[in-house]
C-alpha cells in the first residue's frame, strides 16, 4: 500500500548522514513502514551547510532552496507508493527554520510538522539578522507570524497544518 514520507532537515554544520543516524528516522521508518528522505545543503550554497531558510531567493513559493525541498516530495510522490495525505516534515536548527519555509509555501502538501530550535518564517532577509535574531530572540504576535505566510497565497489557506515547536537554551544556531 502507500506510504506515508517524513522529510528531514538537517541543521549547520551537519549533513543527511548525520542527521540520518542521530535522528533515528530510518529506525523509525523500518519498523512504522514510512519514507523517510534527507535533503542535504551543499557548501556552495552555504559555506556552513545551514538552509538558507532567512533568504528571499530560498524561501519562497517555488524559489530557491524551498523549492528544491518540494521537487524532491513531488519526485516521491511520482516515483514512489506514497500516500499524499501522509506527508510530514521535520526539522532541525537551520533545517527546521526551512522546515517553516516549506510550510508556509506549501501548507497543502504536509499533514503535519516537528520544528526543533527553529526560526520563524520570513521575519528576516540576511544572515547577520538571522544570526542576531539567534543571539536575542524576540516574540513575534500570531498576526505578524500569520501575515508572514499569507502575503505569498492569493486567498485564504485551505489547510493549516499541525505544528509541534520546540527549542531549548542551548541551540547556538
Amino acid at each position: 500500500g502507500k506510504k506515508p514520507l517524513v522529510v528531514v532537515l538537517h541543521g549547520c554544520n551537519q549533513n543527511a548522514a548525520v542527521i540520518s543516524e542521530e535522528s533515528g528516522w530510518n529506525t523509525l521508518a523500518d519498523a512504522y513502514n514510512f519514507i523517510a528522505i534527507y535533503p542535504q545543503q551543499k557548501v556552495l550554497n552555504n559555506p556552513n551547510r545551514c538552509f538558507n531558510w532567512f533568504m528571499k531567493g530560498d524561501n519562497r513559493i517555488d524559489k530557491g532552496e524551498v523549492a528544491s525541498v518540494h521537487s524532491m516530495i513531488k519526485f516521491m510522490n511520482k516515483n514512489y507508493s506514497i500516500d499524499t495525505s501522509k506527508i510530514f516534515i521535520y526539522g532541525l536548527s537551520a533545517g527546521a527554520a526551512m522546515s517553516m519555509a516549506a510550510l508556509s509555501c506549501y501548507p497543502d502538501l504536509f499533514n503535519a510538522a516537528a520544528i526543533l530550535a527553529g526560526g520563524p518564517y520570513m521575519m528576516l532577509n540576511n544572515p547577520a539578522k538571522a544570526i542576531s535574531m539567534m543571539n536575542n530572540p524576540r516574540n513575534f504576535t500570531d498576526q505578524e507570524l500569520l501575515e508572514s505566510v499569507l502575503v505569498q497565497h492569493k486567498t485564504e489557506l485551505k489547510k493549516r497544518p499541525k505544528v509541534i515547536v520546540l527549542h531549548g537554551n542551548d541551540d547556538p544556531l
